[in-house]
Parts: structure tokens; sequence; C-alpha cells
């Protein structure tokens, strides 16, 4: 029906009407307006059609406004609570007619309702901001004042102070006397709510749009007083309020010690109220640094370690919290030593949740201390961590944040001696993965870890102990992704020939002829590399093998092939070659080719030359470092066979002995030479030998630099 196409409850209506009779008498014809059917249904309709109509109020308003609003006017003051809502709810955001709708809106805002009034004060809100305040003014600021006089209820002064919110938004600097000095005499509400709003959003508010002027003189000295309230709600708001503006209240002359409202705000025993210190103390301190002193940091450091021993698991944490922050803004090394020193006891014994939260923060904490503490106590620390087996624990530390602070941060810790020391770590961290391996999500994290610190460790080692991982079959398949993004980063990263080549043999030979898991591997490392090497090496080492596989059996490694190619078919020799795929019948790959096809033909990847060449640069360099050594070793070992058959040369006989025994000894020294030296490689052998093997590696890399880009046999 059409009453239907309009999401009306025509369900709701059948179940609450008895007779056929009342049923016809709402069915609408089908060309009615959408207006005129709100103007019916308001005159006639049940009360769940007209939730219906309410709750699209405003856009129907700012359709027909004319039409419906005077149908509006008279239907909705007999309404029920809920209705009333609605419409106050709908008409927060209207855009238009905001005069003729401001008396409806003062005249329910007006009714000592606090649900009218949290339904209609935002549209009064936005109201005002859409004709002449001025042509209101008056009109307005009466009725808040008269509100908010200590004769009205609590709802009326409650409503009061809602409503100079929205006026001091609006107006600023420019509000008036009358409504400031009604702001003081609310700060001594009998009430305990009234003076929560206005210790917290009241005063926030005006600290927000007064000038500090205005603020010097109507609100400054009610702070003290809100902040040391008997009431807990309104400290708490006070607190709040005070520390997000301290930045602005501690410019003007104040009124107030700003460094002892700190300590007494953390020196409170109402734990509720201490959360709420604590959650915003950070940027209060930070607006005070400058005029703290030594006895103030002491204070605060004491403070702080009582806060790291506290019995409530909560404010143990907001010592976490804030910990990080503190130990920068105190630039004291001896204070820092005392602050932190909860944070081992809490790392090693608290709560999990703690324990988890003070194990992502640890890289952090790093900067505000000198090696000497770092390398014991942090490392100290990690390995404690590591032994626990923990993965919740161990998968927070940021490793790889805590190595690039002791590079970068102005230790001048080499990345050799980083190596050395973290080496046992990096094995340990290694050693996980069959524990990490169970669970998708910790997989995934325990990867990322990886990812982040393997720049940091020594290619070797991360050969011996990260290979296995990465090749090793991941939880799922974004997961099987992410280990050969890691692989091919490493590529790049090593800088080292030998294992780039491994790398290279491992994937061409393993994954590429692999199965079906392996293939899709392969193809996911195929996506990644281009990043990383040259379009001249990415050839040179066969990895436009992988378009081969677009005639594989199996049709999960043909989507994943056709997925991947819009991404790496620019590093392609024969970049139309996508065209070959148009040959495969099944209806779904079809599909699929198609789709690619349109990627790679509109979204064609431009190829940038100059990145081009620097990577070739750094390609050509890995290789050139790699014969050098190769060279080197040469040298050595020749150095070594010389100097090993030297000590087998004939050795002169001595001059005082017989004739006879002189040649008994010379041919005996000639016969022993002759058999030691028969077991050894001659040095001409082993030069031939290693001669051959830098022979063959130089004519490979003189093939590759002297091919232009796009060759792929050599």
């Amino acid at each position: 029906m059409a009453i239907e196409s309009y999401d009306f409850l025509v369900t709701e209506i059948r179940v609450s009407l008895d007779k056929g009779d009342e049923i016809k008498k709402l069915i609408l014809e089908e060309n009615l307006s959408e207006i005129k059917r709100a103007q019916i249904i308001l005159t006639n309709g049940q009360q769940r059609q007209k939730l219906a109509i309410y709750k699209n109020l405003g856009r129907l308003l700012q359709e027909g406004f004319k039409e419906l609003y005077n149908v509006v006017q008279a239907d909705i003051m007999e309404q029920s609570e809920e209705l009333i809502v609605a419409a106050g709810i709908s008409l927060k955001n209207i855009k238009c007619h905001s005069k003729e709708l401001m008396p409806l809106v003062l005249h329910f805002i007006q009714l000592y309702n606090m649900k009218y009034a949290d339904a209609w004060i935002p549209t009064f809100g936005n109201l005002i901001h859409q004709f002449n305040y001025k042509d209101y003014q008056d009109h307005i600021e009466k009725i808040i004042i008269e509100m908010s006089m200590p004769r009205q209820p609590e709802v009326g002064r409650l409503i009061g102070a809602m409503m100079i919110i929205q006026v001091a938004n609006l107006l600023g600097d420019k509000i008036q006397g009358p409504i400031l000095d009604r702001v003081r005499q609310l700060c001594n509400d009998n009430d305990s709510e009234v003076r929560s709003l206005v210790a917290g959003d009241v005063f926030s508010c005006l600290i927000e749009k007064l000038s500090p002027y205005l603020i010097h003189q109507y609100l400054q000295d009610k702070c003290l007083p809100l902040i040391y309230d008997n009431c807990p709600q309104v400290k708490k708001q006070m607190i709040q309020t005070l520390f997000l503006h301290y930045q602005k209240l501690n410019a003007i002359e104040c009124v107030f010690n700003p460094t002892q409202i700190f300590i007494d705000c953390l020196s409170t025993q109402n734990e509720d109220v201490l959360t709420t210190s604590l959650t915003y103390c950070g940027v209060a301190f930070l607006a005070i640094k400058d005029q703290v002193n030594l006895e103030f940091k002491q204070n605060l450091i004491n403070l702080f370690v009582k806060f790291g021993q506290h019995q409530s698991q909560i404010i143990r944490y907001y010592y976490l919290y804030n910990l990080p922050g503190f130990l920068i803004l105190i630039k004291d090394l001896q204070l820092n030593l005392q602050l932190i020193q909860p944070f081992c006891v809490i790392i090693d014994e608290d709560d999990e949740e703690n324990r988890i939260f003070a194990c992502s923060i640890l890289h952090q904490l790093i900067k505000s201390f000198d090696y000497s503490f770092i390398s014991t106590q942090i490392y100290f620390i990690l390995t404690s961590i590591l032994n626990t087996e923990n993965l919740k624990l161990i998968l927070q530390i940021q490793l790889g944040k805590i190595i690039e602070t002791l590079i970068n941060e102005g230790y001048f810790i080499s990345l050799d001696k980083i190596q050395k020391q973290f080496k046992v770590i990096f094995q340990d961290i290694a050693k996980l993965f069959d524990k990490c391996n169970q669970n998708y999500k910790i997989n995934e994290n325990f990867l990322t870890q990886i990812k982040h610190f393997m720049r940091f460790v020594k290619p070797k080692q991360f050969v011996k102990y990260y290979f296995p991982i990465l090749y090793t079959q991941q939880t799922c398949i974004s997961n099987e992704n992410l280990a050969m993004e890691i692989l091919a980063h490493f590529f790049f990263t090593c800088q080292d020939y030998e294992i780039q080549q491994n790398i290279k043999d491992t994937m061409n030979s393993q994954f590429y002829k692999g199965n079906s898991n392996k293939k899709i591997k392969y193809l996911f490392f195929i996506n990644a590399i281009p990043k990383h090497i040259s379009k001249k090496y990415f050839n040179y080492l066969n990895f436009n093998l992988f378009f081969n596989l677009y005639a594989d059996k199996i049709v999960d490694v043909v989507i994943h092939l056709i997925k991947i190619l819009p991404h790496v078919n620019h590093y392609l020799i024969d970049q139309n070659q996508y065209k070959l795929l148009k040959s495969l019948k099944q209806p779904t790959i079809q599909k699929l080719v198609d789709e690619m096809i349109i990627k790679i033909e509109l979204n064609q990847i431009l190829f940038d030359e100059f990145h081009e060449k620097k990577l070739q640069e750094k390609e050509e360099k890995v290789q050139q470092e790699y014969l050098n050594n190769l060279k080197m070793t040469k040298q050595c070992d020749s150095n070594q066979s010389i100097d090993s058959n030297s000590k087998y040369k004939k050795r002169p006989a001595p001059k005082l002995a017989s004739q006879s025994a002189k040649k008994q000894q010379s041919t005996s020294q000639m016969r022993i030479g002759v058999k030691d030296n028969a077991s050894l490689p001659s040095s001409r052998s082993q030069d031939r030998s290693i001669n051959q093997v830098v022979g063959r590696q130089q004519i490979e890399i003189q093939k590759f630099k002297s091919r232009p880009s796009g060759f792929n046999k050599f």
C-alpha cells in the first residue's frame, strides 16, 4: 500500500484498531504528498503514527512549514512526553524559520521538566544563532533570570544554568553582567547538583569564551570554594574544569596559588576525586612547569610514589598513565629514579591489566634515563617479561621503538653494540612463535613486532631464527601476507647479496613449485617486493616467473594472481601479458579478469625512472661489496696457503755434522716434506678454485650491470 512506502507503522495501526471501518478511514490515497499525509495523521492518526511524524518533524517543517506548523502547534500541546521529547530532538538541527519556532521552544523549556529541557535546550542553542539575538535578548534573559532565582525549584535553576551555556556560546565576551552575576549566585546554590553543573559545564564554557578581564572579575574567586566543596561531585567537576583551563587561568592575575592548588587536588583522600585529579593533572602540570621549584617536584614525587603503591588498582593505573609525561617534565635524574621505583614492582607483580599497560609504555620511559640505567634495569625488565612467556605482556613491549630511541636520542650507541646486547632477546622472541601461531590475532601481533624491530637484528641472526618463522604457514591468509611483507622488506634492508640470493632460490624453487598455500604465499611476496627492488633486479632474479601461475590448476592460486597483477604488472617486461588471462574460461575467474583488466588500463602506474636508478645504484653497491669480500677471502686464503707451505721447505743442514749425517738428514727431510705436503692442497689449486667462484659471480654481476632494464635472461 502507498502508506507503507513512507515507513509509517501500518501494522501497528491495525493492531490498535478493532473495526474494519476505522481502518478504512485511515487508508490514504496514493497520490497524496508527504506533507499532506503528515497533516492527516496529526489530525486524525494514532499516537504511534504521530510518533513517526514527530521523529521526522525537522525535515517535514523544512519542506512544508506553512502547511504543517499550525497543525503541529495545535497537536503537540496535547501529546505525551514521548512525542514532545521526540519533536525537540528532531528540531535540533533545523536551519530555517527560527524566529517562528522560538515561542514553541521556549514554551517547552519553561515547563520545569528535565526531559523536555534536555531535548529542547540544544534546539534553543541552535535557533539563537540563526537570527538577530537582540530581538529576543531581553525576553530570553528575563526567562533565564527568573528560572534561576533561588526561590525556584531545583529543576528550574538547572534549566536556567543550561540556558546560560547556550547564550554564552553565542555572545562570548559580550555577555551581560546580570547573567554573570547569576552565575556567581548559582555557585553558592544549596543544591549540589546545581553547583556541580556550574562548576563543570557552565564554568568550562565561560572560561573558554570570556576575556581574561571578565574571568578575573566574575569567576576566579569562585573557583576556590568549589574546589574545596563538601560534595565530591562538585569537587570533581571543578578540578576537571580548572586543570583543563590551567593554561588560560595561569596567565591571568591569580587570586590563588596554582602550584599549591595542584598539590592539594592530588592530596585528597577521596578515591573518586583523586581519580579525576590524576586524569587531568598532566595538562595542568604542563601549564605550570615553568613555575615549579625543587621542593614542589619532591612533594610531587612523594605523592606519585604513593600512588604507585596505592591499594587501589585504578590509582596505580593512573600512576602509570601519568608516568611518561611526568618523567619528561621533572627533568631530574635522581628524582626520576625515585619516581620509577613503583613501576618496577607493578610490571612484575601487579594485576595483569596494569602489567599489560606498564609493558605498553616501557618504550616511553627510557628517554628520561642514562644508558647505564637502561642497560641494567630496563634490560632486566625485558628479560624478566620474556621469561614469563606471557604473550599478553610480551607483545605489548615495543622493542623496535626502544632500540630506535637508544640509537637516535643522543645515547651514541652503535647498531653493532645494540645487536650484541639484544642478541639473546631476539632469539628468545623467536622461540615464542609456536605459542603465537595458535591464535590469528596473537599471530598478527607477533609478526607486527618482528616487522618493527627486524632492521636492528643482524642479518645472519635473522636468517637463522626468523626465516623459518616467515616460511612457516601462518594462522590466516592476512598473516601469510604480513609474513611475506616482512620478508620482502628484509630483502631490501639486509643489504647482503648472498642472503638475497638465498631468498630468491627459496621462493623460486620451494614456494613457486610448492602446494597451493606456498604458491599463494609466493604471490604475496611478489606483490610486496617491487616496493623494495628495481625492475631490472626483479627480472634478473626471475621473479617474473609468477605470471606463469595463471595456468595453475588450483583456482585459489589463479584468483590471487589476478588480485596482485594490477600492483606488479608494471614490473613485467611485456606489460601486455595480462591479456593472456582472457583465455581463462571459468565464469567466476573471467569476471575477476575483466575487473583486473579495467584496473590496469584505467590506473596505469607511472614508472619512476629516478627511483629505479637509485635502487639500481644500491643494488650494484651491494653486489660490488660481495665481490670485494670474495676477493679478500681469496687473498687471505692464498696468504695462509703460502705460510703453510713455507713451514715444509727444506731446512739447511747443521755445519758441524758429518757428511753422511748431512746426507741422511737431508734425505729424511725431503721425504717428510713430500709426505706432509701431499696431504695439503697446493696454493695454486686453492687460487684456481677461488678464482672460479669469483669469476662466475663477476660474470653474473657484470651481465646484470651491462644489460638494460627489462632483460630477464642472462
